[in-house]
C-alpha cells in the first residue's frame, strides 16, 4: 500500500479527547503512497490503530524530485 513509511519517535501531542485535556508521547507515521491507496491505507490504520479515532490526514504532493515521485508510484503499482 506504501512504497514508504517513515517512524518519527517522541512526538509530544495535547488534544481534548471527550472533554478533557490529554498529553501523550506518540509516534508519527509518514506514509508516501498514491490518492488510489489512500482509502485502502485508511482503512488498515483504522482496523489496525489502538486508538478509538486514529490521526489520518492526506496531503497533496504538488512538487518533487520527478525520479523520487515515480519511485513511489513504481513501488506501490508492484503491491498489486
Amino acid at each position: 500500500m506504501a512504497a514508504c513509511v517513515n517512524l518519527v519517535p517522541g512526538v509530544s501531542s495535547i488534544y481534548r479527547w471527550r472533554g478533557e485535556i490529554q498529553e501523550d508521547q506518540e509516534v508519527m507515521m509518514i506514509i508516501k503512497t498514491v490518492q488510489a491507496r489512500l482509502a485502502e491505507i485508511t482503512a488498515w490504520i483504522e482496523q489496525n490503530h489502538p486508538y478509538d479515532l486514529p490521526e489520518v490526514v492526506a496531503m497533496p504532493v504538488e512538487e518533487g524530485l520527478n525520479g523520487y515521485l515515480q519511485w513511489v508510484k513504481d513501488a506501490v503499482a508492484a503491491q498489486d
